[in-house]
Formats: C-alpha cells, sequence, structure tokens
C-alpha cells in the first residue's frame, strides 16, 4: 500500500494561456476535491473583468490598488476563468490563494507591459 504523501504538488503549465496549476494544499468544496485548476486567461474579457469587479465590490471589499494590481480583485478573476465561484478560490490555503491570483495579475500586467511596447 503506498503511503500518502504531504509533500506540496508542483505547478504544471502546458498552454501559457491556459495553465493548470496543482494546488500545493488541495480542497474540497461542495463536496469536490480540488487539486487544480486549469486557468483560461483568454477568457478574461472586458466584460468578464468589469463583472468580477462588480462582485468584489458588491462584496463590500475595496481596495486602494484596483485592477490588475490587486491580488483579491484577481482571485475575483481567476474564479471566473477556471469557472469556479469565488468561494472555491477563497478556500484555498494562503499560498495557493496568491499563486492563482498572481497567475491573472501577472498575465493583465504583462498583456499591458506587451501592449505598450509594440
Amino acid at each position: 500500500m503506498a503511503e500518502e504523501t504531504t509533500q506540496p504538488t508542483p505547478e504544471t503549465t502546458a498552454d501559457p494561456m491556459k495553465p493548470v496549476l496543482k494546488l500545493r494544499y488541495p480542497i474540497t468544496f461542495e463536496g469536490s476535491k480540488i487539486e487544480e485548476i486549469c486557468l483560461d486567461l483568454m477568457s478574461l474579457s472586458g466584460t468578464v473583468l468589469s463583472a468580477a469587479r462588480k462582485r468584489y465590490e458588491s462584496d463590500g471589499k475595496h481596495a486602494l490598488i484596483i485592477g490588475a494590481l490587486s491580488l483579491d480583485f484577481c482571485a475575483y478573476a481567476a474564479a471566473d476563468a477556471a469557472s469556479l465561484p469565488y468561494e472555491a478560490i477563497a478556500k484555498f490555503v494562503g499560498p495557493d490563494y496568491y499563486r492563482v491570483a498572481g497567475a491573472v495579475r501577472d498575465f493583465l500586467v504583462e498583456m499591458d507591459l506587451v501592449r505598450e511596447n509594440q
């Protein structure tokens, strides 16, 4: 019988626009175990990001830093990119929460930098 490991699991990415992030600390949400998520970053249109911002604000969250620099806002956008409710992302253990939100932030900031340098 194989021993269960408590070692963190690594991140894997095949397509940089649809990275698959393996959670270091899997969670159970609404009876389903979440061990990895796929972020469809190209699905984050202006409409999707605007809706994420409205949900973020309607939950009573107001950041001094807005948009792509707010990791909490990026977590809302990550939920959309992963087709998960925000409540699932919010349950991620700290390092996974910030890694997932950070992946969206990096995507949004990188796209801004690429556009400025063209």
